[in-house]
């Protein structure tokens, strides 16, 4: 498994790329219907109006739409319940979907390397570094690595020769 600046961690993706959480809710609502999410328990009034609209029509540019304020985006009960790790209790109808997309965790047992940007505000390396553990945790090798000026668009960029070095490695290659 490889993975680069990988979001893994949904609700940890909606606190850290707050531009993101639209967008996971759009598909949410896509998926799980209408009746599953509930917009306006999670963003704030400017954005459901035009909800449908916006969701579709704004992938190319929605960093700059939504960008990464949480005050800006999330009603404040939602931005509490993110912040103070209370989404299980205070939303559980969105946190087992949230839970039912958490990837990665299913104990697969295979060797992983997972590469981080260190300024990487998206998928930040503290939660990447949870989600390494958990790995870990479930009977993964892994090889975690940060490049400490990579942000998140270049983090494949900055790990590529890594990534190829490790490939030969499991291969018997670099012998």
């Amino acid at each position: 498994v490889i993975a680069f600046g990988s979001a893994n961690d949904v609700e940890a993706l909606f606190r850290e790329g707050v531009a993101y959480g639209p967008l996971i809710l759009y598909s949410y609502r896509e998926i799980y219907g209408e009746d599953a999410i509930d917009i306006g328990r999670y963003l704030l009034p400017r954005w459901i109006e035009n909800f449908e609209i916006e969701a579709q029509g704004r992938l190319p540019e929605f960093q700059a739409t939504y960008g990464f304020s949480q005050e800006r985006v999330f009603t404040p009960e939602f931005r509490d319940a993110l912040n103070n790790r209370t989404v299980e209790r205070d939303f559980p109808e969105l946190y087992a979907l949230m839970a039912e997309n958490h990837t990665g965790h299913s104990g697969h047992g295979l060797p992983s390397l997972i590469i981080q940007g260190g300024r990487d505000f998206i998928v930040t390396t503290a939660t990447q570094a949870i989600f390494v553990n958990r790995l870990r945790e479930l009977g993964s090798q892994v090889r975690f690595l940060v490049y400490p000026n990579a942000t998140h668009r270049y983090t494949r960029h900055a790990g590529f020769g890594a990534t190829v070095w490790w490939m030969n490695e499991l291969s018997g290659r670099n012998n």
